[in-house]
């Protein structure tokens, strides 16, 4: 991902898969959305987002439980493309960031990508604690 996002709305995505028109783009002007792994491919979700007016999607895994396997987002050999940025995060991730967003009551999460630890000591930097590291 080449661009810096700073205090960008993360906007959950209905239908959560993202796998067809999204209903709640009235929100997603110039923000990120975060949707669910499965359902269609990965390149599927991005031109859905991007027909949205999303600045960038992340997917999370639809395993709530996996907090250490990535997943290769692959090509789905379709040709077709999408010029918004999409990562992947952790199905943990994704589960605790919607959790806490409905704990809240709160529509959106305010995000920074990427994250810029550089300066940070490792003893001083705030890493999710559902996660060892």
């Amino acid at each position: 991902m080449d661009n810096t996002y700073q205090n960008i709305d993360l906007i959950l995505t209905e239908p959560r898969d993202g796998c067809s028109a999204l209903s709640n783009n009235f929100e997603f002007q110039n923000n990120i959305a975060l949707i669910d792994r499965g359902g269609c491919s990965f390149l599927s979700k991005c031109i859905q987002a991007e027909r949205s007016g999303l600045l960038a999607v992340m997917i999370c895994d639809n395993d709530v439980f996996n907090d250490d396997q990535y997943i290769d987002m692959v090509d789905d050999t379709t040709k077709r493309t999408c010029s918004i940025p999409a990562l992947f995060i952790l199905g943990k991730d994704g589960f605790m960031i919607r959790k806490n967003l409905d704990t809240y009551n709160m529509m959106k999460a305010v995000i920074n990508i990427p994250i810029n630890m550089t300066f940070i000591l490792p003893h001083e930097q705030k890493k999710p604690p559902w996660i060892l590291w």
